[in-house]
């Protein structure tokens, strides 16, 4: 049993969440995200009564959400400017 389903999409589908992707607005927005969430990670500090431990966590918790949102922003860019594989 899979947890997460093997989903597959068409040239289509992958030119439309590239297009939506592309889309200046989007881009602005998800660099808006990452220089909150970038921020959020430089400014940590443990709260009042917060473990160490709690603390990576919610720190690992926000750098796993940069990671995504660099991964956003890469299949924003043009072809020519996404790094090889």
């Amino acid at each position: 049993m899979n947890i997460f389903p093997i989903v597959e999409l068409s040239r289509t589908e992958e030119d439309i969440v590239k297009a939506h992707l592309s889309d200046p607005t989007v881009v602005k927005y998800l660099h808006l995200l990452a220089m909150k969430t970038g921020s959020n990670i430089v400014l940590a500090a443990p709260k009042p009564g917060e473990s160490a431990e709690e603390h990576l966590r919610a720190v690992a918790g926000a750098q796993g959400q940069l990671a995504a949102i660099n991964t956003l922003l890469e299949i924003s860019k043009p072809a020519e400017q996404q790094p090889s594989e």
